[in-house]
Order: structure tokens, then C-alpha cells, then sequence
């Protein structure tokens, strides 16, 4: 997943954008258990051009990022633009983390069952 994200930033300075924020956020199971959703908060700075070439390239990575929560603003120090989004890449679960996860939430389940009687 690493290499993933790595990709997204490279894509954005091979783009000419300058990031000035790249905040991971904690990862997100989804629930099937099958997969987790691991978001990062972005902001960039630079031309609309820039923000396009940069959201191609990550259009056509090998793997899904989804673009979400999407503001654009004028930058008034240098007229660029500030773009903030949240990248979401997208991790399966291996059968052993799924089985780990499915066992930590059986126990947690019979605390909490165990707690109220």
C-alpha cells in the first residue's frame, strides 16, 4: 500500500503540483471484512492544468484511489489554487487478517455480552 501512495505523490509532483499537506487517516474496514479503505487527507498547490494532469495520472494507476471530498480555492499569496481532497486507496484482507479481525470481534462481542449480565 506504501507503493501505492508513493505513486499518488510522485504523479502529483511529475504534475507540477506542490503538496503541502499528506495526512493518512486511519484505515476504514469495510463491512464484508474482505477489504479496508486507507484515506489521506491532500492539499496541493498550483495551476487547474496541474490538478487535471495530475488527477489523469492517477486515473490510470494500476490500482482504484478515489478523489473525494474536493475543495479548490484561489490562493491569494500566489494566485495559484489550493486544492484539498481526501485520496482513498483500497486493500484487500489476506484469509489470515480476515480470520484475526472476525476472531477479535467475537471476543470483544462476548466481553460486551459477558459485561452486561
Amino acid at each position: 500500500m506504501a507503493d501505492l501512495l508513493e505513486q499518488v505523490s510522485d504523479a502529483g509532483v511529475r504534475s507540477g503540483l506542490v503538496f503541502r499537506l499528506w495526512r493518512p487517516g486511519p484505515a476504514v474496514l469495510h463491512e464484508s471484512g474482505l477489504y479496508q479503505s486507507l484515506p489521506v487527507q491532500v492539499e496541493v498547490g498550483g495551476a487547474y492544468h496541474q490538478l487535471g494532469v495530475f488527477f489523469e495520472k492517477v486515473a490510470h494507476l494500476d490500482r482504484i484511489v478515489n478523489i473525494g471530498h474536493l475543495n479548490m480555492a484561489p490562493d491569494k499569496r500566489d494566485g495559484a489554487l489550493t486544492t484539498q481532497f481526501t485520496a482513498t486507496a483500497f486493500a484487500a484482507l489476506s484469509p489470515e487478517q480476515v480470520q484475526a479481525i472476525q476472531e477479535a470481534k467475537a471476543a470483544q462481542d462476548a466481553k460486551g455480552k459477558k459485561a452486561k449480565s
